[in-house]
C-alpha cells in the first residue's frame, strides 16, 4: 500500500495544475471542512450567515465542501451558550408628523458584561497576550474602554462595544466586543432604553478585581455621542463643553481674559438635572442649567471620557514623556562617569586595566544614551504627526467632525470643499465642535 501511494504521487507530480484538478473532479474528491474550522472562518473573515452560503458556493465549484449551516450554529449556541440575549425593546422613532412614536425594535445584548470580560481576559492571558504598555498603564490595574457608535447602515444601528486596553492593539476589531446592539437612533431615550441594565454592572466592575488586579473604565467615542451619554443637549447647545461650564460666548474670549470656569462632575451634571426638571423639564430652558437635560447613564468620571484618537495621542504623549525622564536620568548618569573615568585616567594612566574598564563603561553607556535618543526622536515624530499629517488623529477627527454635518472633501484638485460646504462649516454653532477638537 506505502509503495502503490508513493508511486501514485510521483505520478501526480507530472501533471500540471490543471489536469490535477480536472483528475480531482472527476474522481469525485471533495476537500470538507468541518463545522469548528468553517465557524473560524466565518468568524475571522466577519461575514454574515449570508454571504457564507454565497461562499460555500464558491468553494463548492472548486471541490471544496464547507459544512453545513446547521452544524456549525449548533456549535455557535455552544460557545456563546445563554450570555446572548435579543428582544423586542419599545424605540423611539421619528413620527410623521414631526414628533415621535414608540415602536418595537430588535435589540441584542450580553446579559452578564462583567463575565464576557472575565472570560477574554483569561482568554488573553492564557496565550500570553496581555500587556501594560511599559508602564503606561499601572501594573496594579487592567484598563477597559466602552464605546459606541451608531452605524451608517440603513436600519441606523447603534452598537455599544468594549475593548481591553491592557493588549498589544486594544483598538483593533479582533479586539472589539459588542455587548449591545438595536435598531434605532442614538438618542438619549434609547440609550437609557437598552443601557439602563449595564449600570449597576459597570458600577461593580469598577469595584471588584481580577486576580490581583483593579478595574478603570473609559468611554470613548464621538463628541456627540459623549455628551449624549453624560446627559447633555449635545455639541450645539449654549454649554457644549464636556468637562467644564463655559458657555458658547465666553468660549470666545482669550483665557487670560476670560480664567477658568468650573469643571463639570458627574455630580454637578446630576445637580443640574434635578434642577432642571424641577423646573418642567422644558428643553428651551436647558441653557439655564448648562444644557444638562438628563442623568449620566454610567458612573465613569468625565477626566475618563474621552474621544478614541485623542486617546492615541495621549498614549503616545505619555510615552513620550516617560523616555524624556529616563533619558535624561541616564545623560546624568553618563556625565558623572565620564568625570569619574577622566579622574581614574589621569591617575592610573589610559592602560591600567581599571582605566579600561571605565572607558569601556563610558563607550557602552554613550552608545545606551545615543539608542534612547533615537527612540525619543522617532516618538515626538509619531506625536507631531497627530498635528501635522493628514492621516494624524488630529486631522483625521476633524474629517470626522466635518463628515457628521455632511461635509466632504471633493475626489478633484487636492480634495478641497466646494462652497455650500464651506459655508455650512463657518456656521456657529458648529464652530464649538472644532473647539473640542
Amino acid at each position: 500500500m506505502g509503495e502503490s501511494s508513493a508511486l501514485l504521487r510521483r505520478e501526480l507530480d507530472y501533471l500540471d495544475e490543471a489536469e490535477k484538478q480536472k483528475l480531482l473532479q472527476q474522481a469525485g474528491i471533495v476537500c470538507k471542512i468541518g463545522p469548528q474550522d468553517a465557524l473560524a472562518i466565518k468568524a475571522d473573515l466577519g461575514v454574515p450567515w449570508a454571504k457564507l452560503r454565497y461562499l460555500r458556493r464558491w468553494l463548492k465549484a472548486s471541490g471544496v465542501a464547507i459544512s453545513c449551516e446547521e452544524s456549525m450554529r449548533d456549535i455557535a449556541r455552544e460557545v456563546i451558550g445563554d450570555n446572548l440575549n435579543g428582544e423586542m425593546a419599545p424605540f423611539s422613532f421619528p413620527a410623521y408628523d414631526g414628533g415621535e412614536e414608540v415602536r418595537a425594535a430588535p435589540h441584542v445584548f450580553i446579559p452578564n458584561l462583567n463575565q464576557k470580560i472575565i472570560q477574554l481576559l483569561e482568554e488573553n492571558d492564557s496565550t500570553g497576550q496581555l500587556t501594560w504598555h511599559e508602564g503606561i498603564i499601572p501594573k496594579s490595574e487592567v484598563w477597559i474602554k466602552l464605546g459606541g457608535d451608531k452605524g451608517g447602515d440603513v436600519l441606523n444601528t447603534f452598537k455599544m462595544n468594549f475593548q481591553i486596553v491592557n493588549v498589544a492593539a486594544p483598538n483593533s476589531v479582533h479586539n472589539t466586543c459588542v455587548f449591545s446592539c438595536f435598531e434605532a437612533a442614538d438618542s438619549i431615550t434609547n440609550l437609557h432604553c437598552a443601557l439602563d441594565r449595564f449600570r449597576s454592572q459597570i458600577d461593580h466592575l469598577q469595584e471588584m478585581k481580577w486576580r490581583q488586579y483593579s478595574f478603570k473604565v473609559f468611554m470613548s467615542g464621538d463628541y456627540e455621542y459623549l455628551t449624549t451619554i453624560h446627559g447633555l443637549s449635545g455639541a450645539s447647545g449654549k454649554c457644549p463643553c464636556l468637562f467644564c461650564e463655559i458657555n458658547h460666548d465666553q468660549m470666545q474670549l482669550a483665557i487670560t481674559t476670560r480664567g477658568r470656569y468650573p469643571e463639570r462632575t458627574l455630580e454637578s451634571i446630576l445637580a443640574h438635572y434635578r434642577s432642571f426638571m424641577a423646573d418642567g423639564g422644558i428643553r428651551k430652558k436647558a441653557m439655564q442649567y448648562c444644557n444638562c437635560i438628563s442623568e449620566p447613564l454610567f458612573n465613569i468620571p468625565l477626566l475618563q471620557s474621552t474621544t478614541s484618537s485623542f486617546t492615541d495621542y495621549c498614549i503616545e504623549l505619555q510615552k513620550l514623556q516617560l523616555m524624556k525622564a529616563e533619558c535624561a536620568e541616564a545623560q546624568d548618569s553618563l556625565r558623572g562617569l565620564e568625570e569619574v573615568t577622566t579622574y581614574v585616567a589621569i591617575c592610573l594612566g589610559e592602560k591600567d586595566p581599571i582605566s579600561a574598564d571605565y572607558i569601556k563603561q563610558v563607550k557602552e553607556k554613550r552608545q545606551s544614551v545615543k539608542a534612547m535618543e533615537s527612540e525619543i526622536n522617532h516618538a515626538t515624530k509619531v506625536v507631531e504627526k497627530g498635528f501635522k499629517i493628514q492621516d494624524g488623529p488630529f486631522c483625521a477627527g476633524l474629517d470626522n467632525a466635518l463628515q457628521s454635518f455632511n461635509v466632504k472633501r471633493q475626489q478633484y484638485f487636492g480634495g478641497v470643499f466646494v462652497g455650500n460646504h464651506i459655508h455650512k462649516t463657518l456656521m456657529v454653532n458648529k464652530l464649538c465642535m472644532y473647539s473640542w477638537l
